[in-house]
């Protein structure tokens, strides 16, 4: 039954594949990146450098700009301006004196000179749509715009307001900007993901205080590693010449991302993707099955009972298919991204640990291709939706490891018997105090850093690895992930080449890399030929790394234990 089983989760790779095929193709004709000024800011460098703002976007269409995105005037520079304040919104300033606070950087009035100057320059205005509590004014309307960009928690007309402005940009066949890591609220209501493009941009404190080159780098990173399609673009306001300075930084920017590949013009939304219904069931259908091949090597039963356990979960799968594809979808990622890491050990072919290594990245390879199989849609890939459960699939697999290696003597487990032996063997250790308290805060601490780092948001990144991911970046195609050359790999071959009970307690540590590759498939939003060649850098750097760091462990073994001179073995007996 193992061999059906695994012929299950071979026609769910082959389907997968076949799928990324899909979804490559689909990347590669996305290659327009737009680049989009703000009008503010621009209004700011001319008033500093005193010149005419269309000296300034005349200049910038002659450098690759298009368009330029025109926020709305906040109610406090409304308010400073002398203009007159509607009587709409004194009237609710007026009933919610005490919000006032909270009031002054809302939306009101957008700027009719701006989009004059800007379509007087032969530029394309995109209005920033947001959500103020008095309502957003519709003076943006009259200019057509066939790109609006959101900003702000809430879309426009959140919650009960938002069909009408979709039928309105449906009307207009305005493509929808959505704000990376904004996470406004309504905004899956509001257009179709065939008509959205994702924005990336940097605020006004951070370009002060970064120089040119991070400033390039991180845009370019946003368009390579991210789907990014519009970038939001603001000028430098410091410095001697701060015209001539965004000149330059606009200069390096488009120089490189044509080097990259891109083009600059108009950004155009993904196309309407998605797979047909045989190709999900087949895909679930290997991640159950590798759910039951892991379930098995824990569990010693007839065959047949894995086997249905495999079809009873796909049943269940479509099931909540039926009501809810997306939950579906995000359920099915998580089981394969939580299975096949832990199962990747359980598959160690070859003689030599070089094969060994491959063939157990192999197999987390496989299960990174069924998530991504799993999570298929345009709405994926400008990551409307998204991979969930982060955390659990960064935790399970470690506690997965450490579970098999307390348990690895009685695995497969027979009965009840093989199993309360081990668990009084296990209750009845004896571990020193110290060793205890000092092991213990360790880990809980390693642990803590460990899982506040996953995801976008959590410990901030220490300067020396920003310089490192820097580095890298600019010396190689894309950046490897940390976790997996400087971590999990070189475990991995220490595992392998070691091949005893105290190395098995390095299963833990080495499963993260294979569960950072499998992650590094979730991440739709990212082409996936740059998910293949980071994962491709971080085994092949990870086991450089791991050779390196073993042979220095041989040697300073044989000197520890020969005693050349050092004295080590005399202070280590000197100690006890």
């Amino acid at each position: 039954m193992r061999k059906l089983l695994w012929l299950f989760v071979c026609a769910a790779l082959v389907v997968s594949g076949f799928t990324a095929v899909q979804r490559i193709q689909v990347e590669k004709q996305q290659n327009v990146v737009e680049l989009v000024y703000d009008y503010r800011g621009l209004e700011q460098l001319a008033s500093y450098t005193h010149r005419e703002m269309s000296e300034l976007l005349n200049e910038l269409r002659a450098r690759g700009v298009t368009t330029i995105a025109v926020p709305a005037y906040s109610l406090l520079e409304l308010t400073l301006s002398g203009t007159t304040v509607p009587g709409y919104i004194l009237e609710y300033t007026a009933s919610h004196a005490h919000e006032l606070d909270t009031l002054w950087d809302q939306a009101t009035k957008y700027p009719s000179s701006a989009f004059a100057a800007i379509r007087e320059a032969g530029l394309k205005a995109a209005p920033r749509l947001s959500n103020p509590p008095w309502g957003l004014s519709s003076e943006w309307l009259q200019y057509s715009p066939d790109l609006v960009i959101l900003g702000g928690v809430e879309s426009p007309g959140y919650p009960r307001n938002l069909a009408d402005y979709a039928s309105r940009l449906a009307e207009l066949d305005a493509r929808v900007g959505v704000v990376e890591f904004a996470q406004q609220k309504g905004v899956e209501r509001l257009a179709p993901p065939e008509r959205m493009v994702r924005v990336h941009g940097i605020n006004q404190r951070e370009m002060e205080v970064l120089d040119a080159e991070r400033i390039t780098a991180r845009y370019l990173r946003a368009a390579k590693e991210r789907n990014i399609r519009v970038l939001y673009l603001r000028p430098i306001l410091t410095g001697e010449d701060p015209w001539d300075e965004t000149l330059q930084l606009l200069g390096a920017l488009t120089n490189e991302l044509q080097s990259a590949g891109f083009v600059l013009g108009e950004s155009q939304p993904f196309p309407a993707w998605n797979v047909s219904a045989w190709q999900r069931i087949i895909t679930w259908l290997g991640i159950w099955a590798g759910a039951a091949l892991l379930l098995s090597s824990w569990v010693r039963l007839p065959g047949v009972v894995f086997l249905g356990a495999a079809g009873l979960g796909l049943l269940f799968s479509l099931g909540l298919a039926a009501r809810n594809l997306t939950l579906a979808q995000q359920g099915m990622a998580l089981l394969a991204a939580v299975v096949f890491p832990c199962l990747a050990f359980q598959v160690q072919r070859g003689r030599s640990h070089l094969l060994r290594f491959f063939s157990i990245s192999a197999v987390s390879i496989a299960g990174g291709l069924l998530v991504a199989g799993s999570l298929t849609g345009t709405e994926y890939l400008i990551k409307l939706v998204e991979f969930r459960g982060v955390k659990l699939m960064h935790v399970l697999p470690i506690g997965i490891m450490v579970l098999t290696v307390a348990f690895q003597p009685v695995l497969p487990i027979k009965g009840k018997h093989e199993l309360s032996s081990r668990l009084r063997f296990l209750w009845n250790l004896s571990i020193p105090l110290k060793l205890l308290l000092v092991g213990g805060t360790g880990l809980a601490a390693a642990g803590a850093v460990y899982i506040l780092r996953t995801g976008n948001f959590g410990l901030p990144v220490a300067n020396l690895e920003i310089t490192l991911r820097e580095l890298l970046e600019r010396v190689l195609v894309v950046r490897p992930r940390t976790k997996e050359f400087l971590i999990g790999h070189p475990a991995l071959y220490f595992l392998l080449k070691e091949r005893n009970e105290k190395a098995a307690w390095l299963m833990p540590v080495a499963v993260i890399g294979q569960l950072s590759m499998v992650n590094t498939f979730s991440h739709i939003h990212t082409p996936l030929l740059v998910t293949l060649i980071r994962t491709g850098y971080g085994l092949v750097f990870g086991y450089i790394i791991g050779w390196v760091v073993y042979r220095l462990y041989l040697l300073g073994k044989g000197l520890f234990m020969s005693d050349r001179g050092f004295g080590l073995s005399r202070l280590w007996q000197s100690g006890r």
